[in-house]
């Protein structure tokens, strides 16, 4: 390998998660008070006049904004971003990684393609998320603190937040609720990046025509626009849809009190949820989550995609 080889190699490799770390930095800032608004909806009881979702959120969303005004809608930011920022770059820089070292259970026939991104998936989100479960909690906490009157809030920051916290309960509090979150996330990129990839497929395959248009990046990269929102919208709703459920438990478990807890872990509050609510009440929150997340996907996706392409030449693609 010659010099200019391994220095393009070096350039390449700081280059494809500066790219990710900016995408998911400026996605999560953007639409991150619908996030807001979702955490408020799951941790609010409904009132006894409300006859609606719409009239919940309504409320919700009134109530933040009388006592804490925007600012409110803002609570925890920081740690959105960090933690969305690097777990985006720890899956989309080692997954693909990892999906390499695992394509050899391909190859012999043990795993399907579609089961080695999944794999893949599972075990990059598993580690990089399970180091981000604290700032999760955090964050959390901070959101559902944000809609109360600035003189009754509990926490002036995050780093107030996290002494005071781990102050009052000790630092393994920190983990309550991590089942869920684990289980949110993992489902979540095992879900999304191989939907995304194989939505990506399918249209430039059997759709050819929608990948013909005068965006400049084609040229470029053989990929256009509609292929990436297409693939982002399918991913989006099929990943929002199957950790939805795991979502709505972490809120509740993150913000039960810590000394007489109304859940005794995930299963407890599983059954508790299901036998109070129904099914329905796994999927509280579920519109303004895919309202965020749906977006998220879009924007993220379609500004990682044409930023790598004018820096690299290349699209993201697991198979390669």
């Amino acid at each position: 390998m010659s010099d200019t080889q391994r220095k393009y190699g070096m350039m390449n490799a700081l280059i494809k998660p500066a790219i990710t770390l900016m995408a998911a930095a400026s996605t999560e800032t953007i639409l991150y008070p619908i996030d807001s608004i979702k955490t408020w909806s799951q941790t609010t009881k409904r009132k006894p006049w409300v006859t609606n979702s719409l009239q919940h959120y309504n409320y919700v969303l009134k109530q933040a904004y009388q006592r804490g005004g925007l600012i409110s809608f803002y609570h925890g930011l920081n740690l959105s971003v960090a933690r969305n920022s690097l777990s985006t770059a720890a899956v989309l820089g080692f997954g693909k990684k990892v999906n390499t070292k695992l394509s050899y259970f391909t190859k012999i026939g043990v795993l399907t393609p579609a089961l080695t991104k999944i794999c893949s998936s599972f075990i990059v989100s598993m580690t990089a998320n399970g180091m981000l479960v604290p700032v999760d909690f955090l964050k959390v906490r901070l959101q559902a603190d944000g809609r109360k009157h600035q003189d009754v809030r509990r926490y002036s920051g995050a780093f107030n937040a996290g002494t005071e916290f781990v102050k009052r309960n000790g630092f393994a509090a920190l983990y309550n609720g991590s089942a869920p979150m684990l289980l949110r996330s993992t489902v979540w990129w095992m879900s999304s990046i191989p939907a995304y990839n194989m939505t990506k497929t399918v249209v430039m395959h059997h759709m050819p025509t929608l990948n013909v248009n005068n965006d400049n990046d084609k040229k470029k990269s053989g990929e256009s626009t509609y292929v990436h929102v297409i693939a982002s919208f399918i991913s989006g709703l099929t990943a929002t849809t199957c950790s939805h459920p795991f979502d709505v438990m972490r809120v509740k478990l993150a913000n039960q009190p810590v000394k007489n807890p109304i859940y005794n872990g995930m299963t407890d509050c599983f059954v508790k949820t299901v036998r109070k609510e129904g099914i329905i009440g796994l999927y509280k929150g579920f519109l303004p989550r895919y309202g965020r997340l749906g977006p998220w996907q879009l924007l993220f996706w379609c500004v990682y995609e044409k930023t790598l392409v004018f820096a690299t030449g290349e699209n993201f693609n697991w198979d390669e």
